[in-house]
């Protein structure tokens, strides 16, 4: 879940802009916080130019339990380390 404290979007900031915006951006609602606990976690990105967004997703998702957590980018060109083309 995205939260609002920042709505400034990724495409506009350069990397290390976008590393800090996306910290501390989103939450995982507490309804499923029980759910992530032991499980394994993938996040599809539309486009990873940084990962920065990934990054900071799959750290709150292990914070809440998740035991491993893979990321993949729907983006045919320029895959980016540690995502997998889908």
């Amino acid at each position: 879940e995205r939260m609002s404290g920042s709505d400034t979007a990724q495409k506009t900031l350069g990397a290390a802009q976008r590393s800090e915006n996306a910290q501390g951006s989103y939450v995982i609602s507490r309804r499923f916080q029980s759910d992530l606990r032991g499980k394994s976690v993938v996040i599809i990105d539309d486009i990873a130019t940084t990962g920065a967004t990934l990054a900071a997703c799959a750290s709150i998702l292990k914070e809440a339990g998740a035991v491993q957590v893979d990321c993949a980018d729907r983006r045919k060109n320029r895959p980016r380390k540690g995502c997998v083309t889908v």
